[in-house]
């Protein structure tokens, strides 16, 4: 069990847990970054909403979250990341990413610690947002750390999944505001969603 969780885990920060271990215990119990493995059963088909129950030796677990750069099959074996979350219809886990079950060539992206002036280098969801007279963008981050962009090259579509380079100009746990320098389209990812 010990390698396994360890070929799981892929990410610093991230501690595997079980399906059912998630299922029955409350989410203020569990670690905050999650990676757990089952075979996804979604209840619908959506574009962009990963939406359905993640199903391992009889026990299952709600997962709800958008997709970022990756998409699970139907009823296949994965890995995801992301956490433990309650709205009014129970406890759910926030998918964040995935891979294939047991795919070393992708795992988790944690976002670092930030410090003003820092350079930077990201896998981001470029988007604008907001409404006139103050619209503006926004990046990010797989596990949800948004950053505002004060500076950016260019116009991307809004939506688009981008490796960024950036000069951090204020920063804290839980995003910050950065300059842009550079921004490339990652090959793998989906194409942007209708609006951004």
């Amino acid at each position: 069990m010990a390698a396994f969780a360890c070929l799981l885990s892929g990410g610093e920060g991230y501690t595997y847990v079980p399906i059912a271990r998630l299922a029955r215990e409350p989410a203020g119990s569990l670690p905050e970054r999650i990676i757990t493995s089952g075979v996804y059963l979604p209840d619908g088909e959506y574009e962009w909403l990963v939406r359905g129950v993640l199903a391992d030796q009889g026990a299952q677990v709600r997962v709800l979250g958008s997709v970022f750069d990756w998409r699970p099959p139907a009823r296949a074996r994965i890995d995801v990341w992301g956490r433990m979350r309650h709205d009014a219809s129970g406890p759910y886990f926030e998918f964040w990413n995935g891979r294939l079950h047991q795919d070393t060539s992708r795992g988790p992206r944690p976002t670092p610690a930030v410090a003003p002036g820092q350079p930077l280098t990201l896998v981001v969801r470029l988007r604008f947002v907001g409404a006139d007279p103050f619209p503006y963008w926004i990046a990010e981050t797989e596990d949800r750390v948004v950053f505002f962009v004060e500076s950016l090259p260019g116009r991307p579509p809004s939506g688009i999944v981008a490796r960024i380079r950036a000069e951090v100009l204020r920063g804290g746990p839980t995003g910050g505001a950065v300059r842009i320098t550079n921004w490339e389209p990652v090959p793998w990812a989906p194409p942007p969603p209708p609006g951004g």
